[in-house]
Order: C-alpha cells, then sequence, then structure tokens
C-alpha cells in the first residue's frame, strides 16, 4: 500500500500543481498555502475548510495533492460518499480506507491491527484530507482518532495525547448543504473538535481564458424561476448564499425525496 501511494508521477505533479497554483483565489490560496505549510513543516494541525457548494473546494484538495504527492509525501485523500471520493485522484471512501464500522458507539475503534499494510499507510501519512465531513457523523472521526492514538501508543508513549497520531488533518465540506441531525451540544466539550482551526473560501474558482460560468438550475429563496450565475467585475462565479431545489411548496427534505424515489422504484418493480 505504501509503494502505491508513492508511485506516482511526480514531475506530471509539480507540473500540474504548478499550473493549478496561478488559478487559486484569494480565499483558496489562504487555505491552500496554510496547509501546505503546516504538512511542510510538521506541524501536524487539523483544520476544517469551509465552503458552500460552487467554490472549488475541490480544486483546492487536487492541487495539494498535485504539489505533496509531487514532493514524494503520502497524502490520503477520503471522502464520506462514493460520488465525492470519484472527484479525488487517488480518493477512497473514508469506511473503505479505513475500515470504519458500520454500528458506531462511543468506545469504537477501526477494523485495523498494527500487522495489517493499511495501519503502516495510515502511519507514514503526512497529510489526510476528508471531503464532505459533514455527512458523517462525529463518531467515525472519533473513532479513526482512536484507531491511530491506539495503533502508535507502543512505538510513542505520548501517542495516547496526540489528536490523529500528530497529523495534519484536513476536513472540508459545507453543514448547510446537509440535514441537520442532533445538536451542537454532542460537540461541546470534545477535545478533538476544539482543536480544529477553521478555514473559510467564499469566492469561487478563477475562471480560465476559455471557461464559461455555469447556469444554476435552483431557484434561491422566494424565486421560483432558474438562476444564472453571472461573472462578476473580477472575473469570478457569483456563488449565491443558499439555493434550495424547489417543488411547488416548501423546500424538499431529504425524507421527501427519498420516499418519492423509493415509491417510483416500487411501482416499477414486477
Amino acid at each position: 500500500m505504501v509503494q502505491k501511494e508513492l508511485a506516482y508521477d511526480q514531475h506530471s505533479l509539480t507540473t500540474d500543481a504548478d499550473n493549478a497554483e496561478d488559478r487559486l483565489n484569494d480565499d483558496q490560496r489562504n487555505a491552500y498555502e496554510t496547509i501546505l505549510n503546516v504538512v511542510t513543516n510538521k506541524e501536524g494541525k487539523l483544520f476544517f475548510v469551509y465552503g458552500n457548494g460552487g467554490t472549488s473546494k475541490t480544486f483546492v484538495w487536487t492541487t495539494l495533492l498535485s504539489r505533496l504527492r509531487g514532493q514524494g509525501k503520502i497524502v490520503l485523500a477520503v471522502a464520506s460518499s462514493g460520488i465525492a471520493s470519484l472527484l479525488l485522484p487517488g480518493g477512497r471512501i473514508a469506511h473503505s480506507r479505513f475500515n470504519i464500522p458500520i454500528d458506531l458507539h462511543d468506545e469504537s475503534t477501526c477494523n485495523i491491527t498494527k500487522q495489517m499494510k493499511v495501519a503502516e499507510l495510515v502511519h507514514k501519512a503526512d497529510l489526510i484530507i476528508w471531503d464532505e465531513a459533514p455527512m458523517m457523523h462525529r463518531r467515525a472521526f472519533e473513532v479513526v482518532d482512536r484507531t491511530l492514538r491506539d495503533l502508535m501508543q507502543l512505538d510513542d508513549a505520548q501517542a495516547t495525547e496526540k489528536i490523529f497520531d500528530g497529523k495534519t488533518v484536513v476536513l472540508g465540506g459545507a453543514f448547510a448543504l446537509v440535514e441537520r441531525i442532533g445538536t451542537s451540544s454532542q460537540y461541546e466539550g470534545r477535545q478533538s473538535w476544539m482543536s480544529f482551526n477553521n478555514l473559510l473560501i467564499s469566492d469561487a474558482a478563477t475562471l480560465g481564458p476559455n471557461e464559461k460560468p455555469h447556469t444554476s438550475c435552483c431557484s434561491h429563496g422566494d424565486d421560483q424561476g432558474p438562476i444564472q450565475q453571472q461573472l462578476c467585475h473580477h472575473n469570478r462565479v457569483k456563488v449565491l448564499p443558499r439555493a434550495t431545489i424547489r417543488e411547488r411548496g416548501p423546500p424538499l427534505s431529504i425524507y421527501n425525496v427519498l420516499s418519492f424515489v423509493i415509491s417510483y422504484m416500487q411501482s416499477l418493480s414486477i
């Protein structure tokens, strides 16, 4: 597993990173350089990169992946969903990469032992990027944290005191895009969550000379028609603060969408 993560074409990735860096806007560059400096200096910090849909967080991830892998570093790119993981070069679903159990409780650990190859891979990782983090219950992150501490305590007596084994971990996503489950009280007083540094991306990626702004098919606020995302005077896409898919009535919840899909699929069954 380690050799596979080190088998990337470093020259090609370095060229990709050089080209991508020129297209980062101010917010993206701030997040990119902050994370890159921490990884380079082996400071082992935790970050949450927040940005609404359309702010090109994935572009920041791919630029980081190209730069660090081009330097021969190991970066584990995971996401909470299969679709999101496909957008990350070398990406995996978090449950698959870390062997996270489906049934989670406060004492759960990942299905990883020190003798497994994945344990060596995770231990040698310089950076972990976890996209679409708000989709996951906080226990999923805590189980990975707990597993890393348990695996490394035989080699490092202070491992149990280091969150995520002292690695740099970057979570990303937008809480506005998922249904709210539970309350903020489940995070209060938990050291791992209090240790995260927040980075905000509010602008979309700068468009290239041959690129055009996208058209949104969503409705916004109380408007019933489609919204056109228009180019601002500084050549960036204007990102609307909130967009919800509407029918005739209130915004559709995840429950309503699933109910519709399940009913439709049942009607097709023989």
